[in-house]
C-alpha cells in the first residue's frame, strides 16, 4: 500500500492527475430513468403519482399514448414523458 503522502489527488473531470480537484458536472436529469422503456398499468400509475383506474381513463381519453397488447396496456416510457410535460397524444374534449 502506497504512503498518503506519495498519493496525488487526480482531477474529478479529466482524471489527469495533474494535483488539481475539479468539480464534477453532474449527470443531466433524466425523466423515469428507473422505470423500463415499456411500463405495466401499474408501474406508470407508480410513475405519474395515480392510480390505475385514472391511468386507465387517461388511456380511454386518448390523453395517454399505450399500446394494447391482448388483455393489458403497455406504456412507453416517452408518453410518461411527453404526460408529464403537458403533452397529451390527442383527443379528449
Amino acid at each position: 500500500m502506497p504512503n498518503s503522502a506519495s498519493v496525488q489527488p487526480t482531477c474529478a473531470t479529466h482524471g489527469d492527475g495533474d494535483g488539481a480537484v475539479g468539480t464534477v458536472t453532474p449527470s443531466p436529469y433524466v425523466p423515469f430513468a428507473s422505470y423500463p422503456d415499456m411500463n405495466s398499468t401499474s408501474q406508470a400509475a407508480e410513475a405519474l403519482g395515480t392510480n390505475e383506474k385514472t391511468l386507465r381513463e387517461l388511456i380511454r381519453r386518448s390523453d395517454l399514448f399505450a399500446v394494447r397488447m391482448g388483455r393489458v396496456f403497455r406504456i412507453p416510457k416517452q408518453s410518461l414523458i411527453d404526460f408529464s410535460e403537458g403533452k397529451t397524444h390527442g383527443g379528449g374534449a
